[in-house]
């Protein structure tokens, strides 16, 4: 019996998803389409190679790479977002976005694929992106401190079997940015010193170091009551923590979290770092249009941030 060798390495996995190419087909047609976004598809794999990558595989209008480094990789996807920026549209259409995001750690490489949960949070990443952003974690900034990089701390949110993530925005139309930041260190104390302030009803609370824990429930003995038989009697609980502001899900039916960019998370007897503004609703997806939505608030102690667009106002 032959067994066949595994290898580990440390790397940047990168994903970049072609934004909305059914649109293409529908439009163009299936030949023509499948033309077109082969063509994309192949200009994103020159300049995973001109940027020093590997391409590890392409799924249907996505493309899988593997880079030594999150220099290399940043690098890559400014390019292939230029790169698809300079290209003609077909049928009348623009030319397409793509959305990106990337994670770096140890992968097991076989048979020229790569496996592992870098690879998850990559994939988890890109499906998170929007139209044209590049969706980075702490590793891949971490490996970026040094560089001339605009970064947007957006939220850390938990991944199966990888515990809390943080996720960062890395800003490559930089024009767009407010919040500079040549190191981590100072995008780090940006985030320091945090309050969050809760609007439910005619109920307002603030949480704060001076306020470090409130709990949300339907019983009376919760800071806010929210009278909903879908919410537990202690739902939820909102802390300050080193800087930080927690939401903590420790419910039946789950706590729903919209968040500034507009995408939502669902909690489980998980916790998630807030940030920017948003929505809370308890026991109910949003889909369901709840009666009892909570609005949050973030504040550092030097302003406001907006986790969907990096924007830092002065009080």
């Amino acid at each position: 019996m032959v067994f066949k060798r595994k290898r580990k390495e440390t790397g940047v996995i990168l994903f970049a998803d072609i934004v909305q190419s059914s649109a293409i087909y529908k439009k163009a047609g299936d030949n023509a389409g499948h033309q077109f976004v082969n063509a994309c598809i192949d200009l994103l794999i020159r300049i995973a190679f001109d940027s020093g990558g590997r391409v590890i595989k392409t799924i249907g209008d996505e493309v899988m790479c593997l880079f030594p480094g999150a220099p290399q990789a940043t690098t890559a996807a400014v390019g292939m977002h230029t790169t698809l920026d300079r290209q003609q549209g077909i049928c009348g259409l623009p030319t397409p976005n793509l959305y990106i995001g990337m994670h770096k750690g140890d992968v097991v490489i076989k048979k020229n694929d790569v496996f592992g949960q870098t690879v998850n949070i990559a994939a988890y990443l890109v499906k998170m992106a929007k139209p044209r952003q590049v969706l980075i974690t702490r590793d891949v900034a971490d490996d970026l401190e040094g560089t001339q990089t605009t970064l947007n701390f957006l939220y850390a949110t938990p991944v199966k079997g990888a515990g809390t993530v943080e996720i960062y925005e890395y800003l490559w139309e930089i024009q767009d940015a407010t919040v500079i930041c040549n190191n981590m260190s100072t995008l780090r104390s940006v985030q320091k010193d945090a309050s969050i302030e809760l609007h439910c009803c005619e109920q307002a609370l603030i949480i704060s170091k001076d306020n470090p824990a409130v709990t949300i429930g339907r019983q009376r003995h919760n800071h806010m009551v929210i009278k909903d038989n879908n919410v537990s009697r202690t739902h939820a609980r909102i802390e300050y923590r080193h800087g930080k502001i927690f939401l903590i899900d420790q419910s039946s039916n789950g706590t729903f979290v919209e968040l500034a960019n507009g995408s939502t998370l669902t909690l489980n007897n998980e916790e998630i770092a807030l940030s920017g503004n948003g929505r809370i609703s308890l026991g109910r997806s949003f889909s369901t249009s709840p009666s009892h939505m909570i609005r949050f608030r973030y504040e550092n102690h030097g302003g406001i941030i907006d986790g969907s667009t990096g924007d830092h106002a002065s009080d």
